[in-house]
């Protein structure tokens, strides 16, 4: 197989092993990020300790670190041998980190005040609530009460538009890019060897 072939080429032209195999360590890839990001939602601890001052730096701490996660998975994506399947991994990988942080973020409001819920949200309840929310699904059994907390829920709502549409459309745009950027590359090569 030619080293320098499209990775699409080079993908297609792999044998039914290889495929596989690529396949296989794009999906062992995600569990392991999933597993992690998971396992550090259930260990950060959720304090109520500077109440005025941790309200206004977690979400904005949270959102900083959601556009570093998102810019870096952007390049990770542009400098892919198969972007496309960097790309899924990619979506996932920025769902998760965004949910996981809606999540944490509730927790934290209902520890901070537990009126803000129709019922206290812990760890668990703060995935499920964000995950309907994220989801439009919305069951009703757990409801923001407070203006902060709507305020909260509603920035979940327009920023899941946002991921759906906009992050789905900039991560395919961002992998077609990438793979023409190759084929340019590519390109150059045979018309000028080594």
């Amino acid at each position: 197989m030619d080293v320098h072939a499209d990775p699409e080429q080079q993908f297609l032209a792999a044998s039914r092993h290889d495929r596989r195999r690529l396949l296989l360590r794009s999906a062992l890839r995600i569990l392991l990020i999933l597993v992690v990001l998971v396992a550090a939602y259930a260990v950060v601890p959720v304090t109520s300790d500077d109440l005025n001052l941790a309200q206004v730096l977690l979400p904005v701490l949270g959102l900083a670190v959601f556009v570093y996660v998102v810019v870096r998975q952007i390049r990770r994506i542009f400098v892919a041998d198969n972007p496309e399947i960097r790309a899924l991994e990619s979506l996932v990988i920025i769902v998760t980190f965004f949910v996981l942080m809606c999540s944490y973020y509730y927790v934290f409001l209902s520890a901070t005040d537990p009126a803000s819920f129709t019922e206290p949200v812990g760890k668990v309840a703060g995935a499920y609530f964000s995950m309907t929310v994220l989801s439009t699904v919305g069951f009703g059994d757990i409801t923001p009460v407070t203006d902060g907390a709507r305020i909260v829920v509603t920035m979940q709502m327009a920023i899941d538009v946002l991921i759906i549409g906009v992050a789905v459309r900039l991560l395919t745009r961002v992998a077609k890019v990438a793979r023409s950027h190759r084929a340019n590359q590519q390109a150059d090569r045979q018309v000028r060897p080594d």
